[in-house]
């Protein structure tokens, strides 16, 4: 998976200090700022991949992807998070 993730700066220096490789990015924004994820949008659609992101996921240029794009929000209805993420279609389950 390649996800570009857009967050608003008044979170910067909670999201620059945590450990997220292996942690959880509601898990430390509850822990750390109180903020509750209550809602969210997601949208999926098939695409195929170009040769920059082939070569990040390791497949051929053309072979089909996932793109995800995600709002997601907060106990107050605003918004905090937004991501896009490209998913190999052979190794991924959307549920």
């Amino acid at each position: 998976m390649y996800v570009i993730t857009y967050l608003p700066p008044w979170l910067e220096a909670t999201v620059m200090s945590a450990e997220l490789e292996s942690g959880s990015l509601y898990r430390t924004l509850e822990e750390k700022e109180g903020l509750i994820v209550t809602g969210g949008r997601r949208v999926v659609e098939a695409v195929v991949a170009r040769d920059d992101l082939a070569r990040q996921l390791e497949v051929e240029s053309g072979a089909p992807l996932l793109f995800v794009e995600s709002l997601s929000w907060d106990q107050s209805s605003r918004p905090f998070e937004c991501y896009r993420a490209w998913h190999r279609a052979d190794r991924t389950k959307i549920e």
